[in-house]
Protein backbone atom coordinates (compact mmCIF):
# COMPACT_ATOMS: atom_id res chain seq x y z
CA UNK A 1 0.00 0.00 0.00
CA UNK A 2 2.82 2.43 0.91
CA UNK A 3 4.67 1.69 -2.33
CA UNK A 4 1.49 2.31 -4.34
CA UNK A 5 0.94 5.63 -2.55
CA UNK A 6 4.53 6.71 -3.27
CA UNK A 7 4.16 5.79 -6.93
CA UNK A 8 0.92 7.73 -7.19
CA UNK A 9 2.42 10.80 -5.48
CA UNK A 10 5.47 10.79 -7.78
CA UNK A 11 3.22 10.40 -10.81
CA UNK A 12 1.25 13.48 -9.73
CA UNK A 13 4.45 15.48 -9.27
CA UNK A 14 5.72 14.43 -12.69
CA UNK A 15 2.40 15.43 -14.20
CA UNK A 16 2.84 18.98 -12.92
CA UNK A 17 6.46 19.00 -14.11
CA UNK A 18 5.47 17.83 -17.59
CA UNK A 19 2.84 20.57 -17.68
CA UNK A 20 4.77 23.51 -16.24
CA UNK A 21 8.20 23.13 -17.87
CA UNK A 22 6.89 23.89 -21.38
CA UNK A 23 4.66 26.67 -20.02
CA UNK A 24 7.66 28.53 -18.62
CA UNK A 25 10.56 27.40 -20.79
CA UNK A 26 9.34 26.46 -24.26
CA UNK A 27 9.65 29.30 -26.76
CA UNK A 28 8.74 28.60 -30.38
CA UNK A 29 10.28 30.67 -33.17
CA UNK A 30 9.96 30.50 -36.93
CA UNK A 31 6.17 30.84 -37.15
CA UNK A 32 4.89 33.77 -39.21
CA UNK A 33 1.14 34.35 -39.25
CA UNK A 34 -1.03 36.34 -41.62
CA UNK A 35 -4.12 37.52 -39.75
CA UNK A 36 -7.61 37.61 -41.19
CA UNK A 37 -10.73 38.82 -39.40
CA UNK A 38 -14.02 37.24 -40.40
CA UNK A 39 -17.61 37.95 -39.36
CA UNK A 40 -19.77 35.45 -37.48
CA UNK A 41 -23.50 34.87 -38.13
CA UNK A 42 -24.37 36.75 -34.91
CA UNK A 43 -22.46 39.90 -35.98
CA UNK A 44 -19.34 39.21 -33.93
CA UNK A 45 -15.89 38.46 -35.34
CA UNK A 46 -13.13 35.84 -35.22
CA UNK A 47 -9.42 36.44 -35.79
CA UNK A 48 -7.75 33.74 -37.88
CA UNK A 49 -3.99 33.29 -38.13
CA UNK A 50 -2.82 31.61 -41.33
CA UNK A 51 0.55 29.95 -41.89
CA UNK A 52 0.58 28.91 -45.55
CA UNK A 53 3.57 27.11 -47.03
CA UNK A 54 2.04 25.16 -49.90
CA UNK A 55 -0.38 25.81 -52.76
CA UNK A 56 -2.09 22.46 -52.30
CA UNK A 57 -5.58 22.37 -50.82
CA UNK A 58 -4.68 20.53 -47.63
CA UNK A 59 -5.13 22.39 -44.34
CA UNK A 60 -4.80 21.72 -40.61
CA UNK A 61 -7.15 23.79 -38.41
CA UNK A 62 -5.93 24.22 -34.81
CA UNK A 63 -8.17 25.14 -31.86
CA UNK A 64 -6.39 26.40 -28.73
CA UNK A 65 -7.23 25.74 -25.10
CA UNK A 66 -9.04 27.69 -22.37
CA UNK A 67 -7.90 31.33 -22.29
CA UNK A 68 -5.21 30.48 -24.84
CA UNK A 69 -4.59 31.86 -28.31
CA UNK A 70 -2.82 31.10 -31.57
CA UNK A 71 0.39 32.34 -29.92
CA UNK A 72 0.57 29.73 -27.17
CA UNK A 73 3.67 27.54 -27.31
CA UNK A 74 1.70 24.33 -27.91
CA UNK A 75 -0.14 25.88 -30.89
CA UNK A 76 2.94 27.47 -32.46
CA UNK A 77 4.94 24.28 -31.92
CA UNK A 78 2.29 22.30 -33.77
CA UNK A 79 2.11 24.93 -36.52
CA UNK A 80 5.88 24.82 -37.04
CA UNK A 81 6.05 21.02 -37.12
CA UNK A 82 3.20 20.80 -39.63
CA UNK A 83 4.63 23.60 -41.80
CA UNK A 84 8.00 21.82 -41.87
CA UNK A 85 6.23 18.85 -43.44
CA UNK A 86 4.89 21.13 -46.18
CA UNK A 87 1.32 21.50 -44.93
CA UNK A 88 -0.77 24.65 -44.44
CA UNK A 89 -2.16 25.62 -41.04
CA UNK A 90 -4.96 27.84 -39.78
CA UNK A 91 -4.79 28.63 -36.04
CA UNK A 92 -7.95 30.46 -35.04
CA UNK A 93 -8.60 32.49 -31.92
CA UNK A 94 -11.76 32.05 -29.89
CA UNK A 95 -13.77 35.17 -29.10
CA UNK A 96 -11.76 37.70 -27.05
CA UNK A 97 -8.60 35.55 -27.19
CA UNK A 98 -6.81 37.33 -30.06
CA UNK A 99 -6.01 40.46 -28.08
CA UNK A 100 -9.20 42.22 -29.17
CA UNK A 101 -12.38 42.15 -27.12
CA UNK A 102 -15.27 40.66 -29.06
CA UNK A 103 -18.57 42.48 -29.73
CA UNK A 104 -21.31 40.34 -28.22
CA UNK A 105 -22.14 39.99 -24.52
CA UNK A 106 -20.70 36.50 -24.28
CA UNK A 107 -17.22 35.20 -24.96
CA UNK A 108 -16.94 31.48 -25.72
CA UNK A 109 -17.28 28.25 -23.75
CA UNK A 110 -16.28 24.59 -23.87
CA UNK A 111 -19.19 23.71 -26.16
CA UNK A 112 -19.11 26.71 -28.50
CA UNK A 113 -18.77 24.56 -31.61
CA UNK A 114 -20.64 26.97 -33.89
CA UNK A 115 -17.53 29.13 -34.20
CA UNK A 116 -15.44 26.15 -35.28
CA UNK A 117 -18.08 25.44 -37.91
CA UNK A 118 -17.81 29.04 -39.13
CA UNK A 119 -14.02 28.70 -39.40
CA UNK A 120 -14.17 25.38 -41.27
CA UNK A 121 -16.77 26.63 -43.74
CA UNK A 122 -14.68 29.75 -44.36
CA UNK A 123 -11.66 27.56 -45.15
CA UNK A 124 -13.74 25.48 -47.55
CA UNK A 125 -14.87 28.65 -49.33
CA UNK A 126 -11.20 29.46 -49.84
CA UNK A 127 -10.83 26.19 -51.72
CA UNK A 128 -9.39 23.81 -49.12
CA UNK A 129 -10.64 20.30 -49.82
CA UNK A 130 -8.69 18.19 -47.29
CA UNK A 131 -9.01 19.43 -43.72
CA UNK A 132 -7.62 18.00 -40.48
CA UNK A 133 -8.91 19.33 -37.15
CA UNK A 134 -6.54 19.53 -34.17
CA UNK A 135 -7.74 20.69 -30.75
CA UNK A 136 -5.91 21.23 -27.48
CA UNK A 137 -7.66 20.94 -24.10
CA UNK A 138 -10.89 22.98 -24.30
CA UNK A 139 -10.29 23.23 -28.06
CA UNK A 140 -10.17 19.43 -28.15
CA UNK A 141 -13.53 19.25 -26.40
CA UNK A 142 -15.03 21.68 -28.91
CA UNK A 143 -13.54 19.70 -31.80
CA UNK A 144 -14.96 16.38 -30.62
CA UNK A 145 -18.34 17.87 -29.76
CA UNK A 146 -18.50 19.45 -33.22
CA UNK A 147 -17.76 16.16 -34.96
CA UNK A 148 -20.26 14.31 -32.78
CA UNK A 149 -22.96 16.86 -33.53
CA UNK A 150 -22.35 16.41 -37.25
CA UNK A 151 -22.19 12.62 -37.09
CA UNK A 152 -22.49 11.03 -40.53
CA UNK A 153 -23.37 14.45 -41.95
CA UNK A 154 -19.91 15.86 -41.24
CA UNK A 155 -18.58 18.07 -44.01
CA UNK A 156 -16.82 15.78 -46.52
CA UNK A 157 -13.78 18.06 -46.58
CA UNK A 158 -13.00 17.11 -42.97
CA UNK A 159 -10.88 13.98 -43.27
CA UNK A 160 -9.65 13.34 -39.71
CA UNK A 161 -9.19 14.91 -36.28
CA UNK A 162 -6.91 14.86 -33.24
CA UNK A 163 -7.85 15.97 -29.71
CA UNK A 164 -5.02 16.46 -27.20
CA UNK A 165 -5.28 16.74 -23.39
CA UNK A 166 -9.04 16.94 -23.67
CA UNK A 167 -11.42 17.40 -20.68
CA UNK A 168 -14.05 15.01 -22.04
CA UNK A 169 -16.25 15.15 -18.93
CA UNK A 170 -16.68 18.80 -17.90
CA UNK A 171 -18.57 18.06 -14.69
CA UNK A 172 -15.81 15.76 -13.44
CA UNK A 173 -13.05 18.17 -14.50
CA UNK A 174 -14.73 21.17 -12.84
CA UNK A 175 -15.02 19.25 -9.58
CA UNK A 176 -11.41 18.07 -9.91
CA UNK A 177 -10.07 21.61 -10.47
CA UNK A 178 -11.62 22.72 -7.20
CA UNK A 179 -9.46 20.38 -5.12
CA UNK A 180 -6.06 20.87 -3.51
CA UNK A 181 -3.25 22.27 -5.63
CA UNK A 182 -5.48 22.30 -8.70
CA UNK A 183 -7.16 25.40 -7.28
CA UNK A 184 -4.05 27.38 -8.26
CA UNK A 185 -4.56 26.45 -11.92
CA UNK A 186 -8.24 27.29 -11.71
CA UNK A 187 -7.56 30.70 -10.15
CA UNK A 188 -5.01 31.47 -12.85
CA UNK A 189 -7.60 30.87 -15.59
CA UNK A 190 -10.37 32.59 -13.65
CA UNK A 191 -8.31 35.76 -13.16
CA UNK A 192 -7.97 36.24 -16.92
CA UNK A 193 -11.65 35.55 -17.48
CA UNK A 194 -12.74 38.01 -14.80
CA UNK A 195 -10.43 40.68 -16.19
CA UNK A 196 -12.05 40.39 -19.62
CA UNK A 197 -15.47 40.41 -17.99
CA UNK A 198 -14.67 43.75 -16.36
CA UNK A 199 -13.73 45.13 -19.79
CA UNK A 200 -17.02 43.85 -21.19
CA UNK A 201 -18.98 45.51 -18.37
CA UNK A 202 -17.81 48.89 -19.71
CA UNK A 203 -19.77 48.07 -22.88
CA UNK A 204 -22.64 46.10 -21.31
CA UNK A 205 -23.25 47.51 -17.79
CA UNK A 206 -25.97 44.92 -17.19
CA UNK A 207 -23.23 42.29 -16.87
CA UNK A 208 -22.12 43.88 -13.61
CA UNK A 209 -24.17 41.55 -11.45
CA UNK A 210 -24.29 41.94 -7.67
CA UNK A 211 -22.65 38.60 -6.91
CA UNK A 212 -19.80 39.01 -9.42
CA UNK A 213 -17.34 39.91 -6.66
CA UNK A 214 -18.08 36.56 -5.00
CA UNK A 215 -17.19 34.44 -8.04
CA UNK A 216 -14.35 32.19 -6.88
CA UNK A 217 -14.45 29.29 -9.32
CA UNK A 218 -15.15 28.50 -12.94
CA UNK A 219 -18.34 26.74 -11.84
CA UNK A 220 -19.72 29.82 -10.10
CA UNK A 221 -18.76 31.95 -13.13
CA UNK A 222 -20.65 29.66 -15.51
CA UNK A 223 -23.63 29.56 -13.15
CA UNK A 224 -23.76 33.36 -13.02
CA UNK A 225 -23.69 33.92 -16.79
CA UNK A 226 -25.48 30.76 -17.96
CA UNK A 227 -28.42 32.74 -19.36
CA UNK A 228 -26.21 34.57 -21.86
CA UNK A 229 -25.37 31.26 -23.51
CA UNK A 230 -28.82 29.71 -23.22
CA UNK A 231 -28.22 27.22 -20.40
CA UNK A 232 -30.76 26.63 -17.65
CA UNK A 233 -28.24 25.62 -15.00
CA UNK A 234 -24.69 24.39 -14.47
CA UNK A 235 -25.66 20.76 -15.02
CA UNK A 236 -27.37 21.72 -18.28
CA UNK A 237 -24.09 23.29 -19.40
CA UNK A 238 -22.14 20.14 -18.50
CA UNK A 239 -24.64 17.91 -20.28
CA UNK A 240 -24.81 19.95 -23.47
CA UNK A 241 -21.10 20.74 -23.75
CA UNK A 242 -19.14 17.68 -22.60
CA UNK A 243 -17.59 15.91 -25.58
CA UNK A 244 -17.99 12.54 -23.87
CA UNK A 245 -21.71 12.74 -24.67
CA UNK A 246 -21.00 13.04 -28.41
CA UNK A 247 -18.19 10.54 -29.00
CA UNK A 248 -20.52 7.73 -30.06
CA UNK A 249 -21.66 9.75 -33.09
CA UNK A 250 -18.22 10.63 -34.49
CA UNK A 251 -17.87 9.17 -37.99
CA UNK A 252 -14.40 10.21 -39.19
CA UNK A 253 -10.98 8.88 -38.12
CA UNK A 254 -10.19 10.53 -34.78
CA UNK A 255 -7.29 10.28 -32.35
CA UNK A 256 -7.59 11.29 -28.69
CA UNK A 257 -4.33 11.67 -26.73
CA UNK A 258 -4.72 12.09 -22.96
CA UNK A 259 -1.61 11.51 -20.85
CA UNK A 260 -2.20 9.42 -17.78
CA UNK A 261 -0.32 11.91 -15.60
CA UNK A 262 -2.28 14.93 -16.87
CA UNK A 263 -3.02 16.87 -13.64
CA UNK A 264 -6.15 18.45 -15.17
CA UNK A 265 -7.93 15.23 -16.04
CA UNK A 266 -9.76 12.89 -13.61
CA UNK A 267 -10.44 9.25 -14.46
CA UNK A 268 -13.70 10.12 -16.25
CA UNK A 269 -11.63 11.60 -19.09
CA UNK A 270 -10.18 8.19 -20.00
CA UNK A 271 -13.16 6.21 -21.40
CA UNK A 272 -11.02 3.22 -22.34
CA UNK A 273 -13.80 0.62 -22.19
CA UNK A 274 -16.39 2.82 -23.91
CA UNK A 275 -14.10 3.46 -26.88
CA UNK A 276 -12.54 0.01 -27.10
CA UNK A 277 -14.67 -0.99 -30.10
CA UNK A 278 -15.39 2.43 -31.58
CA UNK A 279 -15.00 2.15 -35.38
CA UNK A 280 -13.46 5.63 -35.78
CA UNK A 281 -11.84 6.73 -32.52
CA UNK A 282 -8.42 5.71 -31.19
CA UNK A 283 -7.72 6.60 -27.56
CA UNK A 284 -4.03 6.85 -26.63
CA UNK A 285 -3.14 7.21 -22.93
CA UNK A 286 0.66 7.52 -22.65
CA UNK A 287 2.07 7.41 -19.13
CA UNK A 288 3.81 10.79 -19.46
CA UNK A 289 3.02 14.13 -21.04
CA UNK A 290 1.18 16.23 -18.49
CA UNK A 291 -1.33 18.72 -19.86
CA UNK A 292 -0.39 19.67 -23.44
CA UNK A 293 3.27 18.98 -22.64
CA UNK A 294 4.70 15.77 -24.21
CA UNK A 295 8.14 17.34 -24.51
CA UNK A 296 11.12 15.78 -26.24
CA UNK A 297 14.04 17.22 -24.29
CA UNK A 298 16.85 16.27 -26.68
CA UNK A 299 20.00 17.73 -25.14
CA UNK A 300 18.42 18.29 -21.74
CA UNK A 301 16.74 21.57 -20.87
CA UNK A 302 18.72 23.37 -23.57
CA UNK A 303 16.80 21.83 -26.43
CA UNK A 304 13.07 21.96 -25.69
CA UNK A 305 12.22 22.31 -29.36
CA UNK A 306 9.81 19.59 -30.28
CA UNK A 307 6.83 17.87 -28.75
CA UNK A 308 6.30 14.15 -29.17
CA UNK A 309 2.59 14.75 -29.64
CA UNK A 310 3.45 16.78 -32.76
CA UNK A 311 5.21 13.73 -34.16
CA UNK A 312 2.21 11.58 -33.28
CA UNK A 313 -0.14 13.99 -35.07
CA UNK A 314 2.03 13.95 -38.19
CA UNK A 315 1.98 10.15 -38.18
CA UNK A 316 -1.80 10.08 -37.81
CA UNK A 317 -2.40 12.42 -40.74
CA UNK A 318 0.07 10.52 -42.89
CA UNK A 319 3.06 12.86 -42.89
CA UNK A 320 5.34 11.14 -40.40
CA UNK A 321 8.01 8.61 -41.38
CA UNK A 322 7.05 5.98 -38.82
CA UNK A 323 4.60 5.39 -36.02
CA UNK A 324 5.62 7.08 -32.77
CA UNK A 325 5.13 5.48 -29.38
CA UNK A 326 4.95 8.47 -27.04
CA UNK A 327 5.89 6.44 -23.95
CA UNK A 328 9.00 5.00 -25.58
CA UNK A 329 9.78 8.22 -27.42
CA UNK A 330 10.36 10.28 -24.27
CA UNK A 331 14.05 11.03 -24.21
CA UNK A 332 16.12 10.71 -21.08
CA UNK A 333 15.89 13.57 -18.59
CA UNK A 334 16.47 13.91 -14.87
CA UNK A 335 12.77 13.32 -14.24
CA UNK A 336 12.64 10.34 -16.62
CA UNK A 337 15.63 8.81 -14.82
CA UNK A 338 13.79 9.07 -11.50
CA UNK A 339 10.71 7.53 -13.05
CA UNK A 340 12.71 4.62 -14.48
CA UNK A 341 14.74 3.97 -11.34
CA UNK A 342 11.71 3.73 -9.08
CA UNK A 343 9.39 2.25 -11.69
CA UNK A 344 6.95 5.11 -11.14
CA UNK A 345 4.71 4.55 -14.09
CA UNK A 346 1.03 5.43 -13.86
CA UNK A 347 -1.51 3.10 -15.40
CA UNK A 348 -5.24 3.50 -15.84
CA UNK A 349 -6.93 0.80 -13.82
Amino acid sequence: MLVAQIKNKWSQILGHIDTLIPHFFRHVSGVNYERERIATPDNDFLDLDWSLVDKKKKLVVISHGFEGSSNRYYVKGMVRSINEEGMNVLAWNMRSCSGSLNKTKGFYHAGFSQDLDTVVRHAIKKGFTHITLVGFSLGGNITLKYLGEQGKNALPQIKNAIAISTPLDLAAVTKHLNKGIMCFYEQFFLAGLLNKTQQKIAIYPELNRPALAKVNSIATYVEMFKDIYGFTCLQDYFQQCSAINYLQNISIPTLIINAQNDPFLPKECYPVAALANHPYIQLHTPARGGHAGFLSFGNGMRNIRTSLVEEQVLCFIGKGKTSINIDMGLRESVFQSILKRWNLVTRIE
